[in-house]
């Protein structure tokens, strides 16, 4: 682990597939990563200024990569760079499309180096599911988006690697 500034290119991503196995799938950019929370207004009429309480958290990631077919191989692991590890993202992605079992998911913050145990990474077990998960042909391009399915696992910061129970 080291501490400082990163850069995106020591990012990954990795989501369980239908049959229960972490990926490393390709992506280009992902949308802010985190929890926000509802803002719920406690004030009486009669202070100056106004109040506000923490409500539910909201969860959701869209992702954007290459299109790819490849066949699905082992996720990296703590300092291995994922691009040695990817599996294709319709080959993983196309099977999630729509489906309500939770699935586990991370993306991973490498600070100044691949990522290893100890950087940030934000995700959970039983958590995620998949939706509008569409390809442009023209650009070769995917888009998908990842949201909390009821029940689920809350999806958290950390720095240990992501697993499926």
């Amino acid at each position: 682990m080291a501490t400082g500034r990163t850069s995106p290119r020591f990012s990954k991503f990795q989501i369980e597939d239908s049959g229960g196995t972490l990926r490393d799938i390709p992506i280009s950019t992902f949308g802010g990563v985190g929890l926000t929370y509802d803002e719920v207004d406690v004030s009486a009429i009669q202070e100056v200024v106004k109040n506000f309480l923490t409500g539910q958290a909201n969860f959701s990631l869209t992702i954007t990569g290459p299109f790819d077919n490849r066949a699905a191989t082992a996720a990296s692991a703590s300092g291995q760079a994922a691009a040695s590890y990817l599996s294709g993202s319709h080959t993983v992605l196309s099977a999630l499309n729509g489906g309500m079992t939770p699935r586990a998911f991370g993306v991973y913050f490498g600070v100044q180096a691949d990522w290893s145990t100890g950087d940030p990474v934000f995700g959970a077990d039983n958590c995620v599911g998949v939706s509008d998960y569409t390809v442009d042909p023209a650009a070769g391009t995917y888009s998908a988006k990842l949201y909390h399915i009821s029940g689920g696992t809350a999806p958290a910061w950390g720095t240990s690697a992501i697993t499926v129970a």
